[in-house]
């Protein structure tokens, strides 16, 4: 309720009045600035301010100002919290030093040593403990930023295959609207962080763990339920690959840019001789394969303010980056590397 009342904190109070359960979306558990995880975001801060107020009250009354040693919010463990169980901690200290008196006539008198308590509990619970470095915009930044980082995980927890040319023609057909496609998305980028953490079997289904396990059935349509309803685990990273792909197709459609970032080398005219030279490499390749990993890197690692993106020029076996930095093992069948030598621009 502390957070609900606080307007400065801007978290909506009908969501801070939710009780969360089992049975609550998985977005509750994903910081953010707006809806579900708005409230994780506003009660770590809360946390760690109240808990670093703690240790500078108690580094203050020992003359320890000086003390820099702080942890990340992220690497914090239980033990360098300031935790006290009201009961099970609070209780019998403030109970070992309570005095009785007794007077003839008159009610038991109780007394508390309130300093011994103040001592006690700055020994046992505060002194020294860390001050938390809050720092959750990265938290939310790393939402937005690598997301390949994400499908490096997945990629190295759960075994992945292609999608099968019936269930792309089948994806595409059932999700038409751009909407659609954009929910799918946002859908399956919210599983797969969580899968790139926990894991979980090749052979079970998408949907059923996007609706069931992370409770995310009010946010799925019924469209979106029907496109990835045969889907399992060990194809999410392929799924993702199409559905955004797909996107891209749906914003040119519309006479958007699909990837408002990619620097302007990437967009340089081939020369002729180069330009034969790429067809005769498509020629021999798996063309619909080859493009959605194309579109992976150009999506992901193309991004002109990254330190780490990919240049527009490689040497003659660049292609197989495509692959490996994305956390692959396998190139894929049909997938062949016989990348002319001089092949060095992506086409426009």
């Amino acid at each position: 309720m502390e957070l609900a009342n606080n307007t400065d904190v801007g978290v909506d109070r009908e969501l801070c009045e939710k009780d969360i359960t089992m049975d609550s979306p998985g977005q509750f558990l994903c910081p953010s600035r707006r809806g579900p995880g708005s409230c994780l975001h506003a009660l770590i801060d809360l946390l760690s301010a109240t808990h670093n107020s703690l240790v500078r009250e108690a580094q203050r009354l020992s003359h320890k100002e000086d003390s820099d040693y702080s942890v990340p919010v992220g690497a914090v463990s239980e033990s360098q919290l300031a935790m006290c169980h009201p009961e099970k901690d609070l209780l019998p200290l403030v109970l070992a030093h309570c005095h009785y008196t007794l007077v003839k006539g008159q009610q038991t008198a109780s007394d508390y040593d309130l300093q011994a308590i103040e001592k006690q509990l700055h020994r046992r619970f505060i002194a020294g403990k860390p001050r938390i470095q809050a720092d959750t915009e990265k938290y939310l930044k790393r939402r937005h930023q690598d997301f390949s980082e994400v499908l490096k995980d997945v990629r190295s927890k759960i075994p992945q295959e292609p999608l099968k040319r019936s269930v792309c023609c089948s994806v595409r057909t059932v999700l038409r609207s751009f909407t659609d496609v954009c929910d799918a998305v946002d859908a399956l980028e919210t599983g797969l962080r969580f899968l790139g953490k926990t894991g979980g079997k090749p052979e079970s289904l998408l949907l059923s763990y996007l609706q069931d396990s992370l409770k995310m059935r009010q946010q799925i349509s019924s469209s979106v339920a029907k496109a990835l309803a045969d889907i399992r685990l060990g194809q999410c990273t392929a799924t993702w690959q199409l559905l955004t792909c797909w996107r891209s197709e749906l914003k040119l459609k519309k006479r958007q840019d699909p990837i408002p970032k990619l620097s302007k080398e990437y967009k340089e005219k081939l020369s002729a001789d180069v330009e034969k030279e790429l067809k005769e490499f498509l020629n021999v390749t798996d063309v619909e394969l080859f493009t959605l990993e194309l579109h992976e890197m150009l999506l992901l690692k193309t991004d002109i303010t990254s330190e780490d993106r990919y240049h527009s020029i490689w040497d003659p076996l660049g292609i197989r980056g495509l692959l490996t930095p994305q956390g692959h093992t396998l190139t894929p069948p049909g997938f062949h590397l016989s990348v002319p030598a001089s092949f060095h621009h992506l086409p426009n």
